[in-house]
């Protein structure tokens, strides 16, 4: 907080800060700031640099397409990891378990 509102945190126990200027300037931080690449957010990112990581990506999967391998649909580039997102690999893509009938999941629905 000091590094965008100038004020020090210790203010809070020192008695010359509320909890509730402190919840309000928290609620408040800018895309980038430091507690939000702690907690993995995807505001450790501004837009813009979400857009660039996927126009980035674009543009790998459209040099890749004429590629041997992207005709034969092999080998495609992955995303970058950006903060807030899991990795796009195959044990996040895989679905698991195995589906129902209509029948099946209206009776689990309870629309039977």
């Amino acid at each position: 907080m000091q590094h965008y509102y100038g004020i020090d945190l210790l203010d809070l126990y020192r008695g010359e800060l509320s909890s509730r200027k402190v919840h309000v300037l928290l609620s408040n931080l800018p895309p980038g700031a430091m507690l939000y690449r702690e907690m993995d957010s995807p505001a450790a990112w501004s837009e813009t640099a979400h857009l660039l990581a996927m126009i980035e990506h674009r543009l790998r999967v459209i040099a890749w397409q004429p590629t041997d391998y992207g005709r034969r649909g092999i080998k495609a580039p992955r995303e970058m990891d950006r903060p807030g997102f899991k990795a796009l690999d195959e044990e996040v893509t895989k679905h698991k378990g195995e589906a129902m009938s209509i029948e099946e999941m209206n009776e689990w629905l309870g629309w039977s």
